[in-house]
Order: structure tokens, then sequence, then C-alpha cells
């Protein structure tokens, strides 16, 4: 429960992230016939114990409700301090063209990550071959010509733990929501 509510989190600031790119200039005549625009956001809020978090993400999925994972681009790959991200602040994971329909989960790999710690102590957290998935379950629908945002929210103060020797990363990403934006006439 912990584990799935953290990526939540992360896919639900990672689709706010990709709505914002996806909403910014696009239009409905350059969606493609039986597409919607999908924008994946990611924010954080404030860690007591960690100054930096720079994690690196290397892909984000959407997965339709048929079990079809449909790849989206934008900016990954790419490494963020996520705890800049705070205040309001969001970043676009990605943003692209996919398939109108619904679709039941985010899939955002994590292929890196390193911290600061608050009294400059610097940590780089071993991750698994080739990094880790983080499943954020979350229903929506992507209406053709429309944008669909999601916003997630990377919690990083769930997502490291001390274990007393080293820090563990499981990611805990949350959904902060789904918005859907209407066709934009210029």
């Amino acid at each position: 429960m912990k584990r799935s509510r953290r990526f939540l989190t992360f896919i639900s600031a990672a689709v706010l992230l990709i709505g914002t790119v996806a909403c910014s200039g696009s239009d409905s005549a350059t969606t493609p016939a039986n597409q919607g625009q999908l924008r994946v956001v990611v924010h954080d809020e404030p860690s007591q114990q960690i100054a930096e978090a720079h994690v690196t993400f290397s892909s984000v999925q959407a997965r339709m409700t048929d079990g079809t994972l449909v790849d989206l681009t934008g900016a990954v790959p790419t490494t963020i301090d996520i705890l800049t991200l705070t205040g309001g602040a969001t970043f676009e994971l990605a943003a692209d063209a996919v398939p109108a329909g619904d679709y039941d989960a985010l899939i955002l790999t994590i292929s890196a990550v390193s911290l600061k710690l608050q009294d400059g102590t610097m940590v780089d957290i071993t991750l698994p071959g080739d990094g880790t998935k983080a499943v954020i379950p979350e229903s929506f629908t992507v209406v053709e010509g429309q944008s669909t945002v999601i916003t997630l929210d990377f919690r990083a103060d769930l997502s490291f733990e001390f274990n007393g020797t080293e820090f563990e990363f499981h990611p805990e990403i949350d959904c902060d929501g789904v918005e859907h934006e209407g066709e934009s006439h210029s």
C-alpha cells in the first residue's frame, strides 16, 4: 500500500507535467484523429532530512485498460532535483499524442538516484538492473482532440528510508489529480 501510494504520487506529478507541455501551444488541428494529448507533470513537498534528491527518469508509459503500453515522449530521459518542485512548481516529464481511450496506470522508470543530505553528505543509491519501475494505478480517459493532464506528487519524505547503514529507495508517488482540457482554438 505504501509503495503504491508513492508510485501514484510520482505518476500524478509526472502526468501533470506532461499535461502542462501538451497544452502549451497545442490544438486539435495538430492532434491526429482518434488521439488526444496526455501530459504528465510532477511536484514534491520539502524534506526535513534531504537537501537535494536527483532522480533520473528514463521512461514514462501509460497503460490502457486492455494492457497495451503507450510510450510517452517529452523530457525523458532527464534528471531533476525533485525537491526544487515545491510551492506550486512542477516539471513536465512527458507530453505526447496518445490513442483516445481508457487507461488504468502510469509507469515511470527511474534509472538513477542520488541525494544530498542537509549536512552536505552525498549519497548515491544503487538501483537494480535497468532501474526501478513505479506503477501508479490511476484510471483516466484520454478524449479525442483534448488534453489530459495528470499531476503526480513524488513523496521524497516517504521514498527514501535510512535503514541504519544506507538509504533505500522505494518510490512513493501519488496522483494528485487528472484534469481534462477542452479543445483549444487559435
